[in-house]
């Protein structure tokens, strides 16, 4: 005698897995995954912009190192504008091959050197990359630095937002002094416009 047992009547639960349920769970796999990429695009950002300042300062330190060199060549070949040297700087190997398209234009006065720093504003990293600059590498090199020129790039030959940052012993009254920066002055540094497709800095040593 074969006896049906009635699952339903005794509420006896099957295997398995409705379609509801299932799509549930692949829901919840999901919003995890996409956590987890999230926090690893952070991560690496993160580690990016870490990279690029601790290059950021070995590039200060070399090229300043060198600045009397630099600046003896400028006089020898002075007539009123600043004497490119980025040949020289990338021949020595001063510069990470990475970095060269964001670290350029290197030159000297006869009393002062300059290079620019480009950010580009579609860089994930780029308000990371900007704080550091500020806060690890041109203020603690406030009194070596004799101004910090920002300015825009809008994709053509015109600049915008032009600001002048001057160090201590250039600073005058109502001037944006970096003696005296605070967290916003760095903020508001690193806070690129409309149509801006890239930021740079030029940081003018004595």
């Amino acid at each position: 005698m074969t006896i049906k047992f009635n699952k339903r009547k005794y509420g006896v639960q099957e295997f398995g897995r409705s379609m509801i349920e299932m799509l549930g769970v692949l829901a919840i796999i999901g919003i995890l995954s996409a956590g987890g990429i999230s926090a690893y695009r952070k991560a690496m950002t993160k580690y990016e912009a870490n990279k690029w300042t601790e290059d950021m300062q070995l590039v200060v330190e070399n090229f300043t190192f060198y600045a009397e060199e630099w600046k003896r060549i400028a006089k020898k070949q002075y007539t009123g504008r600043i004497v490119g040297v980025t040949e020289y700087v990338y021949d020595a190997g001063l510069v990470p091959q990475y970095m060269k398209q964001s670290v350029s234009n290197f030159g000297a006065y006869p009393d002062k050197i300059a290079f620019r720093v480009y950010i580009k504003t579609n860089d994930l990293a780029f308000s990371e990359k900007c704080r550091n600059l500020f806060n690890q590498v041109i203020l603690p090199h406030n009194e070596t630095i004799s101004f910090v020129h920002r300015y825009g790039y809008n994709g053509s030959d015109n600049s915008s937002h032009q600001i002048y940052y001057k160090g201590w012993d250039s600073c005058k009254t109502n001037d944006k002094c970096l003696l005296t920066f605070t967290f916003n002055d760095v903020l508001e540094a690193c806070r690129y416009y409309e149509k801006e497709i890239g930021v740079s800095f030029v940081l003018y040593f004595k």
